[in-house]
């Protein structure tokens, strides 16, 4: 059995992102403190808002840039797993039947679309990978699926 792992390159730490955050938050709450000092204290819950929006979209992005995909590719079955921590969705294909499509945009600048259809149903693969990496993973796919198990 082949095995393709599919992870974006998440190049923020959570180390990284307290570290940005903390910093930001000095100096919005500093700023804050300063209009409030001034009589402008109407200004410190909304710092205090802005830090928690803040912080809200750094745990979208962390959260997300754990996401995988794994592809497994079998005798008879191709396997397709998708989440964060563990597999979220789960799609199994019988191989003979397996497609593998890897569609152009019809718009100018946008990236393609490889999908692994078969017996009406589809999944998208490769949605973090840039233009030469999907093209590359759809050929290998390709091979996989087609050459004769062993």
């Amino acid at each position: 059995m082949t095995q393709i792992v599919i992870q974006q390159n998440a190049s923020l730490t959570t180390s990284t992102a307290c570290c940005f955050i903390a910093a930001i938050s000095a100096v919005l709450l500093l700023i804050a403190a300063g209009f409030a000092y001034q009589g402008l204290w109407l200004v410190t819950p909304f710092a205090g808002l802005e830090i928690v929006l803040l912080i809200a979209v750094f745990w979208h992005l962390l959260k997300s840039s754990r996401k995988k995909q794994l592809i497994s590719v079998g005798s008879d079955m191709v396997k397709v797993e998708v989440g964060i921590d563990r597999a979220e969705c789960v799609c199994d294909f019988k191989r003979a039947w397996v497609q593998v499509v890897l569609e152009s945009s019809k718009i100018r600048g946008y990236p393609s679309k490889l999908f692994l259809r078969s017996a009406g149903s589809q999944v998208r693969v490769g949605e973090g990978l840039n233009e030469d990496e999907r093209i590359s993973l759809a050929d290998r796919l390709k091979k996989l699926v087609t050459e004769y198990p062993k």
